[in-house]
């Protein structure tokens, strides 16, 4: 039933969800996009060009190099000598007790010319030219936050399956809480806010001995329903590789679990909610399976719910243009049964102190 109640009367509101069509009324002020840097020489050389012809009145791209010992910056000279939108703020390698992405991102807001941010990676790009124009409108006149869709480019791995479901299923969460009026969290691979915002929240000082949390603990600390709005424009999704490697995606995911138990407390107990009736539901069902409790009646009801889910899932898939998911949601939803105590475990153990 606590399963029903947030697929139901909340993720679905995602298919539903209408993005802003008029856009007679709209103001696109200028508007900065940092791309934070560390050793991306390879993925700048093939991302960064749909980032710099864009069809926006005013913008600038500047590009954070966080101390590089690769060809970042012959990559980065050469992209400068032939676009005027390019801007590059080179840090000195450096020695920091954290080795956060954090730092870097902080010069650059510090160093953008203009109010509003749209924050992205260096292995992320855009599908066509009109990636600020859709983030900018999405938000309309009013709304200082945008909370953009980041999904992953498919592949023919398990992992890679795996990846991209997890990730659609966060993003169920954080967009569709943002609807209902209880932001929580963005992702920084596509988000947009006003610099003032970061300014009088003095920046990422509250966290700042965390590797992780420029994205989701400043959102957190910031949005709220009247200043947030989400987009599911598919021209504004930003693609990225994910992890190739077991081991990689535990590290990342370790090291973003670290920010989650300094969410606001009432987004922590409702997600907790989510994930504790998310895991009993299927360990409940094996257990009255065993022990041969109301077997028919379970059978029944598990059928239902799973079927709605499904049913819930498919139109949200759609919207992320991620339909090839819908056929392995019944194995996945199952299998956080496992991954649950698996993330616990992970949200307290490791260091987990680099960004890279």
């Amino acid at each position: 039933i606590i399963q029903l109640i947030y697929w139901v009367g909340i993720f679905s509101r995602l298919i539903f969800y209408k993005n802003k069509k008029n856009t007679n009324d709209i103001k696109y002020p200028p508007l900065s996009l940092i791309i934070c840097a560390k050793n991306e020489a390879t993925n700048l050389e093939k991302n960064l060009p749909s980032f710099l012809y864009q069809d926006y009145p005013k913008y600038e791209v500047l590009v954070v190099d966080d101390g590089s010992e690769d060809e970042t910056q012959d990559v980065l000279k050469k992209f400068q000598e032939e676009n005027a939108h390019l801007r590059v703020l080179t840090l000195p390698k450096m020695t920091r007790p954290v080795q956060s992405k954090k730092y870097p991102l902080s010069k650059g807001i510090e160093a953008a010319q203009y109010d509003w941010l749209l924050l992205t990676d260096a292995d992320c790009r855009v599908q066509n030219g009109l990636f600020l124009k859709k983030m900018k409108k999405s938000g309309g006149n009013f709304m200082e936050i945008v909370l953009g869709m980041s999904p992953y480019y498919r592949g023919f791995s398990f992992l890679n399956t795996w990846i991209r479901f997890e990730n659609s299923l966060t993003a169920i969460q954080y967009l569709s809480f943002a609807l209902i009026g209880m932001p929580y969290m963005g992702v920084g691979r596509n988000l947009l806010y006003k610099k003032e915002l970061f300014e009088n929240a003095g920046g990422f000082k509250s966290h700042e001995g965390l590797a992780s949390g420029d994205d989701d603990l400043f959102i957190n600390a910031v949005a709220h329903k009247n200043n947030t709005a989400i987009s599911l424009d598919p021209d504004t999704f930003v693609y990225s590789i994910p992890k190739k490697t077991w081991r990689s995606y535990w590290r990342q995911k370790g090291r973003h679990l670290k920010t989650g138990v300094k969410y606001k407390w009432q987004h922590q107990f409702l997600l907790a909610i989510f994930a504790f009736s998310h895991f009993f539901f299927y360990l409940l069902l094996i257990l009255t399976l065993i022990m041969n409790i109301s077997t028919l009646f379970v059978g029944i009801f598990t059928g239902i719910v799973v079927v709605l889910k499904l049913v819930l899932y498919a139109g949200i898939a759609k919207r992320f243009h991620q339909k090839d998911l819908i056929f392995w949601f019944p194995l996945l939803d199952a299998a956080f049964l496992f991954f649950y105590p698996l993330i616990a475990l992970l949200t307290f153990q490791g260091d987990h102190k680099k960004w890279t």
